[in-house]
């Protein structure tokens, strides 16, 4: 009996293997590179602080298998700090979102946020229809800004994190 039971687990493990092996020759994947806070201030086309005002969602039509939910948002621009002063409302955009009861997340995208969210965000000009997103080096490339005017990711304030890349901004232009 307990020979059948070592056999029997052993099956078992073989086939979990190999069904897991299957699996991951199926998955795609991306990779994004880390960059530093200097690499994307002297890499982008524009850096603004805005808020978000509206939010949509649709299906990428584009993409072969049309099931993505892509989001766009309405960033209001209060702040242009590096590129041409931007309008007065920007549209960001990317992967990810909510609609007809499909919601796709997409990991290390940017988060498009809701109304009323504010953001540090790097962008990348004229690439609708190139990229999956104009927001430079996705999550990478957004710095949102919590009720209490702290950037999350640095634990800085709004004003110290603005003035710390208007000084690389002019460091890296020299």
């Amino acid at each position: 009996m307990h020979k059948r039971f070592q056999m029997l687990r052993r099956g078992l493990a073989a086939g979990l293997a190999s069904s897991l092996l299957l699996l991951a020759g199926q998955a795609n994947a991306t990779s994004i590179v880390k960059k530093t806070l200097d690499e994307m201030v002297s890499q982008v086309d524009r850096i603004v602080v805005g808020e978000v005002v509206a939010t949509d969602t649709a299906w990428n039509l584009a993409n072969a298998d049309g099931d993505v939910v892509y989001t766009t948002a309405t960033l209001h621009v209060e702040r242009s700090l590096k590129g041409q002063d931007a309008a007065e409302n920007i549209t960001i955009f990317g992967p990810g979102g909510r609609l007809d009861g499909v919601e796709t997340m997409v990991p290390g995208a940017p988060a498009l946020g809701q109304n009323g969210q504010r953001m540090v965000v790097f962008l990348w000009d004229n690439v609708e229809g190139q990229y999956m997103s104009n927001v430079a080096y996705w999550g990478q490339g957004q710095y949102l800004i919590n009720e209490q005017g702290i950037v999350e990711r640095t634990g800085q304030s709004e004003a110290d994190f603005v003035r710390h890349l208007e000084n690389r901004i002019t460091h890296l232009s020299e």
